[in-house]
């Protein structure tokens, strides 16, 4: 019982897609791209993966993911790496957990984040994508301006463009009046 070093991807991804909505950010750093700078922890109880955490290192600041629906056990898993983290991390957090790292950090909220699931792709399947284009390095300059206007402090990595991270068909924006208004890994 008690914590555990993961690198089996399988495992991870097993564990992962039983809920992979709570999941996705972790889902995509599965992906062959940002793999690397990940360390897994994991949660066994009964000699069963109960939760996951996972340590990002890919850009300047770490960022820590404990996102569970488990919120006994996640404390738990939280708690017992502590040690094991950086001085200085961008966390993200289910509600309640930041209360494990009030002894141990300075915490600072960036306020509630939420996300979205189609679960009734039926709501879509009319929809007009004739306008989309596959996005390249070309459009690099409008898709940064369209996250600085949009999301400043957003973590999108330039080095992602053009490739099938996360996004196996490519990445399309649809585009307005000649200026970049959305932007949609296409799945």
């Amino acid at each position: 019982m008690g914590i555990t070093h993961l690198t089996d991807r399988t495992t991870i991804e097993a564990f992962l897609r039983r809920n992979p909505e709570l999941h996705i950010y972790s889902l995509g750093d599965l992906d062959d791209f940002f793999w690397p700078y990940t360390t897994w922890y994991g949660w066994e109880e009964d000699a069963q993966l109960r939760d996951i955490a996972l340590v990002y290192k890919g850009q300047p600041s770490a960022t820590v993911v404990g996102i569970s629906a488990r919120p006994a056990t996640m404390r738990k898993l939280l708690r017992a790496i502590t040690p094991l983290l950086p001085q200085r991390f961008y966390a993200h957090l289910s509600p309640g957990m930041e209360r494990v790292f009030e002894g141990t950090h300075q915490l600072d909220s960036h306020g509630p984040h939420h996300k979205m699931a189609l679960h009734d792709r039926s709501c879509v399947l009319g929809t007009d994508c004739s306008q989309a284009v596959r996005l390249t390095h070309r459009d690099l300059d409008d898709l940064l301006r369209l996250y600085d206007e949009s999301y400043p402090a957003n973590w999108f990595d330039p080095r992602r463009l053009g490739f099938e991270i996360v996004a196996p068909y490519g990445e399309f924006a649809i585009e307005r009046r000649e200026q970049t208004v959305s932007y949609h890994p296409e799945r």
